[in-house]
Parts: structure tokens; C-alpha cells; sequence
């Protein structure tokens, strides 16, 4: 069963909305009477006093002042407002005058074809949404209305293609879906329905992925694939519902499949990529990267998980490239400029940590821990670089301080807090051993990423007073942890290829 030819206008929209109208430049008293009448109609339309607007509206056209296209728009109101009364004769009538007097004017050619498909009027109707389809030829709504025309007049095989139309322009437009498979069955394209079937499971399973629902979003998607296996929007959501499932083999076994019909897809290398990341493939995610920047390199998330993928294969030249490409665009992006540093670090770039750690401190937005590990590498940079930080790192310290402090009744003690300790060990507050006693699992952290960074932070601090030994020493330990994910753990392989063997 078809669904039946509603009574609205274009849009699909259950309150119709009257044209308003331009005053004339100098309208005569009666003109101007006129006028005020058909915006009080406006007004009266609102409040769903439609006799009443009726009445102004045909009052205002009895006084013969209005100008042709008032004239035009007036009469087309008319219409409008016999549509919502529910007297598409009336409707008809009152659209046919408006066009009497502007020809072509297409919301009157909409509205006249809508009240001829409500009388059953189709082969009178399909002209007029033709012209309304010249005018707006991406409009779902009419494409509807003139797929219900052709119903009407037993041409199924023209009704399922306004319906496909349609449907490829509002895929969430149900009653379209429902006329499609109706279409389809009466016009012996049966062929066609797994495809339609498959595009409303696809959409089920879109509102159950934005839900959370990631088990039945799945479902459903597969659901969408056993009824159109090439089903190209059903693979690309399978996929995402893979990885979010954390079941990244079979992610990535999806994007393949869409990837070898749709080579120009960047979101389909992306999302390939992504999967290849979490199984630890970053030869495999970078060159995925690579591909979907080729193709859209507006995408600056790319840019920026590729450049975590360069940094786990230690091209730091190419990490540095893209997170400048990311600042170059947005130059306060403080991600890209710790990760940019962090990088550059690497490399032995130290004048560029120092710089970005400097300015990502004066984030604050982000949590004091990150200010601090901020404050705290644009401090190590400095050393690097001969220069005498102290007094920078007292100051960053003590803003971070002030700021955390500024609308709580019980200061905190930033020093207490970590990496709170690191800063107050190379301020001179506390000592090596005090620092070493922080190496024990926390909340947030288990007790090998907590020593990750107590020892590489203990091996810069002995770095820095000449003591080799004891700081190669300590970034060996660095690496015992097995804490691979963490900056200091590839800061440490950095120094230890600086400083060399025993």
C-alpha cells in the first residue's frame, strides 16, 4: 500500500508558511491598506485563525491595488490556506489564479500539483511537478509527490525512480522507502528490493552506533550486507562498529572490501588505518594515512595520527612535517604543539620543544598534570640548549599554582602533585631518592608507566649535571619498564643514542 498524497507543501512540513510581502516604494493610502491587510493575514494564518486570514486576503485583492506579484503571492497564500483547510479544489482554484497572474511562479506550480494529486487529478499534477522540478530538482518532497502522480497513472516503473531519487537525497525519509519497495514489487523489480531493504537496515543500525549500541549496530549492518553484500555504506559502518568493538582484524578485512570498489574513498583508508594503529601495524596505518590525505587533505586528524604513526616508527623529520602542517592551520593547537615538541625533542631540535612546551603551558583548559609536563620539557630543552631555565620553570610553576588555586578555599600544593615532584627535584626542593619514592602505582597508573617516568626524569636531571653514567643508567631503566607508549620511554632511546655506550 501506497502511502496516501498528503495535504503539505514542499519540505514534507505539517505548518505550511505563508509568503510575506515587500510594500511598494509608495503605495497609495489604499495600497497601503492593502498591504497592512495581507501581513495581518500573516499574523491570523499563525494563530490558526485560517477563515480569518481567508478573509483579510480576499479583501485586500478586492480593492484592485496591489501590483502583480503582490497579486501573485496573495492568491497563492489563498491556496495555501484552502490546502490546510482541507478544500484542495478550493486550493487548485486559488494556486491557478496565482499563476494566472505570474506564470511560472513555483510555489503556486508545487501547490497546484500537491491539491491535484489530493483530487486524483495525476495527469494534470505531473506537468506542474515537472516545471516545480526545474526549479528545485534536488527537493525529495516533490520527487515524492511526483512519484505518487505516476503511481496514480500506473507508470511504477517512473514512480520507483522519483522514489529512488528522493530516497538517495533523504535516506531517513521513511514514507519514501516504504513507496519504493511498493514501486519496485508493482513495477517487477524485484531484483532492486534487497538494495532498499539493505539501506533501511543500514539506518537502524546508524541510530543504535550514535546510541552506543555497538553489538546490535553490528547487527544489523550485517543484516544490511546479506541483503546487498556491495552495500557500500553498510561495509564503511560495519567497519567503524568493528573498531569499536575493538575487533580490528575483521575492521580491516570490511575496509578492504570497500576500498577495492571504492579507491577514491579517503574516510575508507582513514578508518583502515585507525584499525591498523590499535593492532600496533604503523607501517601499514601510515601508508593509509597517506592514501586518505591524498585525497582530502583537509583532514588535519590524519595529518595527526600519521604523525603519531612516524613518531612509533621513529621518523621524526616526517612526525615534525605534519603536526607543523596541523599548526599552520590553527597555530594555538596545543596537541600538535606538545606532540610537535615531543618529536622535535627527538630529533635533537631542543630550540623547538622549548618553544611549543612553552606555549602549550599557557593552556588552560588543559589539566595542571599536562601544564606541568609541559613546563617541565620546555625546562629539559632549555638544558639541552645551555641555557639556565630555572627561573622559567619557578615561574610556570607558580602560574599553574595560581591558577589552580584561584577559586578553592583549600590551597594545593602543585609540588605535591605529579609531575608536580619532577619540577620541585630540578628546582632543588627535593632529592633524587625523594623523586624515586613517587615510582609506585597510582590511580591513573600502573607502577612500570609510573617508573617510566620517574627514571627518565632522573636520568635528565643527572644528565644535566654532567653525570653520564648514572644517567644512562637510569634511561636503561626507562626502557626496562617496557612502557613503549610513552613519550619518555622514546625520549630515553633518544638520550641513549646521544650519549652512546659506556
Amino acid at each position: 500500500m501506497f502511502a496516501k498524497v498528503r495535504n503539505q507543501l514542499v519540505g514534507g512540513l505539517a505548518a505550511l508558511i505563508l509568503v510575506a510581502f515587500m510594500v511598494p516604494a509608495l503605495p497609495s493610502t489604499a495600497a497601503a491598506d492593502a498591504m497592512a491587510d495581507l501581513d495581518a493575514a500573516i499574523t491570523a494564518f499563525q494563530r490558526n485563525d485560517l477563515q480569518g486570514a481567508l478573509d483579510l486576503i480576499d479583501g485586500a485583492i478586492a480593492t484592485g491595488e496591489l501590483e502583480p506579484s503582490v497579486l501573485a503571492g496573495a492568491h497563492n497564500n489563498r491556496g495555501i490556506i484552502f490546502t490546510v483547510m482541507e478544500r484542495p479544489e478550493d486550493a487548485v482554484g486559488a494556486y491557478t489564479q496565482a499563476l494566472a497572474v505570474s506564470p511560472g511562479l513555483p510555489q503556486a506550480l508545487r501547490g497546484r500539483a500537491v491539491a491535484l494529486n489530493v483530487l486524483s487529478r495525476f495527469l494534470e499534477a505531473l506537468p506542474d511537478f515537472d516545471l516545480a522540478l526545474a526549479d528545485r530538482p534536488d527537493d525529495p518532497y516533490i520527487l515524492n509527490q511526483r512519484g505518487l502522480a505516476y503511481v496514480g497513472i500506473g507508470d511504477h516503473v517512473s514512480a520507483a525512480n522519483d522514489f529512488q531519487a528522493a530516497l538517495d537525497l533523504d535516506p531517513g525519509y521513511l514514507e519514501v522507502r516504504l513507496n519504493l519497495l511498493e514501486a519496485l514489487k508493482a513495477s517487477g523489480q524485484s531484483d532492486r528490493i534487497g538494495a532498499v531493504e539493505a539501506g533501511e537496515a543500514v539506518i537502524d543500525g546508524q541510530t543504535q552506533y550514535g546510541l552506543g549500541n555497538y553489538e546490535k549496530a553490528l547487527a544489523y549492518f550485517s543484516q544490511a550486507l546479506d541483503l546487498d553484500q556491495n552495500n557500500g555504506d553498510a561495509l564503511f559502518e560495519r567497519g567503524r562498529a568493528f573498531i569499536s568493538l575493538g575487533r580490528f582484524a575483521e575492521a580491516i578485512e570490511d575496509f578492504d572490501t570497500l576500498i577495492a570498489f571504492e579507491l577514491d574513498n579517503p574516510t575508507a583508508y582513514f578508518n583502515r588505518a585507525l584499525a591498523y594503529e590499535n593492532l600496533d601495524e604503523f607501517a601499514l596505518a601510515v601508508a593509509d594515512y597517506t592514501s586518505s590525505i591524498a585525497l582530502d587533505a583537509t583532514n588535519l586528524d590524519a595529518f595527526s595520527r600519521r604523525a603519531r604513526g612516524y613518531a612509533k616508527l621513529m621518523n621524526y623529520e616526517a612526525a615534525v612535517a605534519d603536526y607543523t602542517v596541523i599548526l599552520d592551520q590553527k597555530a594555538f593547537n596545543t596537541s600538535a604543539l606538545r606532540s610537535r615538541g615531543y618529536a622535535a625533542f627527538n630529533l635533537g631540535r631542543f630550540d623547538l620543544t622549548n618553544r611549543d612546551h612553552a606555549l602549550a603551558v599557557l593552556d588552560e583548559q588543559v589539566s595542571d598534570a599536562t601544564r606541568m609536563f609541559n613546563a617541565i620539557w620546555s625546562y629539559l630543552a632549555a638544558n639541552h640548549l645551555g641555557l639556565d631555565a630555572s627561573s622559567e620553570l619557578a615561574a610556570n610553576m607558580q602560574e599553574i599554582s595560581d591558577s589552580t588555586n584561584r577559586f578553592v578555599a583549600q590551597p594545593v600544593n602543585v609540588f605535591s602533585i605529579w609531575p608536580g615532584p619532577v619540577a620541585a627535584l630540578y628546582l632543588g626542593f627535593i632529592t633524587p631518592e625523594a623523586l624515586r619514592a613517587y615510582g609506585v602505582a597510582s590511580e591513573f597508573q600502573t607502577q612500570a608507566q609510573r617508573m617510566a617516568e620517574v627514571t627518565f626524569y632522573l636520568g635528565q636531571y643527572y644528565l644535566a649535571q654532567g653525570d653520564v653514567a648514572q644517567a644512562r643508567d637510569y634511561f636503561q631503566q626507562t626502557l626496562a619498564t617496557g612502557v613503549t607508549s610513552y613519550f619518555e620511554y622514546s625520549g630515553a632511546v633518544a638520550e641513549l643514542g646521544r650519549i652512546g655506550a659506556p
